[in-house]
Order: C-alpha cells, then sequence, then structure tokens
C-alpha cells in the first residue's frame, strides 16, 4: 500500500491523512489513556474496539485497517484480546520510559528492550508519482497496529532522548503516579 505523505492524491485510494510523525502531544495523549479521575482508575482503552477508535481517532490507522482488524476480532475474539494487551504493553512501557526520566532514574533493562522492539517497526519511505513529478510517500510493511505503536513510541522517544524533559510531569498525589 503506497500513500503521498500526509495528501491525498487520486493514484491511492486509501490515502488519507494519517500520522506519520506522531507529535508528542500525541504519545502523551496515548499514555494519558490511562488516568486517575475522581479517585478511580479510568481506561480509555479499556477494549480492543476502543483501542482501534483511538487510533483511528488520532489519525494513526488507514480505516481499510481498521475495518480489517474489527473482522479480524469479530472472527476471533482472542486475537482482540492479543491486540488489546500488544497496545496495553506499549502505552505500560511509554509511561515507565517517562516515569524514569522525569525521576532521573534508567528504566528497566525490560521496559527499555521492548521499546526498542517496538520502535524497530516502521514503515518505509519511497517516491510516489504526483501531479508534476514525484514526491516522498511510504509504503506500510506488517502489522498495522505495530506501525502506529512504533509512531507513538517514537515520538517520546525522540523527546526523551534529546535530553527534553521540560513538558512531562508525573502526579505527586498519593496512589497516583500519574
Amino acid at each position: 500500500m503506497l500513500h503521498a505523505a500526509h495528501q491525498e492524491t487520486p493514484i491511492d485510494p486509501h490515502a488519507v491523512p494519517h500520522g506519520h510523525q506522531v507529535s508528542l502531544d500525541t504519545g502523551l495523549d496515548f499514555i494519558n489513556t490511562l488516568e486517575l479521575e475522581k479517585g478511580s482508575w479510568q481506561d480509555h482503552l479499556a477494549t480492543p474496539e476502543a483501542a482501534l477508535e483511538w487510533l483511528i481517532g488520532h489519525n494513526l490507522l488507514h480505516p481499510d485497517a481498521r475495518r480489517a482488524e474489527l473482522a479480524r476480532i469479530a472472527a476471533d475474539p482472542a486475537y482482540g484480546q492479543k491486540l488489546l494487551a500488544k497496545v496495553l504493553r506499549v502505552r505500560t512501557v511509554m509511561r515507565e520510559l517517562v516515569d524514569a526520566s522525569v525521576a532521573r532514574r534508567p528504566p528497566t533493562r525490560g521496559d527499555l528492550a521492548e521499546v526498542n522492539r517496538v520502535l524497530r517497526t516502521h514503515y518505509v519511505t519511497v517516491l510516489v508519482p504526483s501531479a508534476d513529478g514525484v514526491t516522498m510517500g511510504h509504503r506500510h510493511e506488517g502489522d498495522p497496529i505495530e506501525g502506529a505503536m512504533a509512531r507513538l513510541t517514537e515520538s517520546i522517544a525522540r523527546y526523551l532522548g534529546e535530553g527534553k524533559l521540560d513538558r512531562l510531569r508525573v502526579c505527586a498525589t498519593a496512589g497516583c503516579s500519574w
């Protein structure tokens, strides 16, 4: 599947705006899909369907990929639980990465290994035809959920890798930690 970067083109019937360079704000929004609200934890990614809706709502998943994933979940509910576990695992390690950075301590080796594993999944940059020649585009390879998780993780990893912590805070309230 080829897509012109951030623009629709008649060459590609699947081209829709979707995030390939994910902003720090979107990465933080993802981390904060688990929040302490009025004394109880609220998980905005409580179901596989909710996770897919969040990804599509943040332009991280193509509509056709969403439809395919929903059909697969309907046919195999165990697959849906695996998908959700994958998304929640990535959110957990991203939260740990931020928490460790704010606390000025290294993350656990396991969490760092998981972040690095997630970062290896991505898309390939290619040239695609355009009305006036060629433009930069991309080709998705592999699992679309893994690709979305990689872009989300990259948004936080890039920020932390630059030594920036100024926009990061962790809730100090007892029992919160976020």
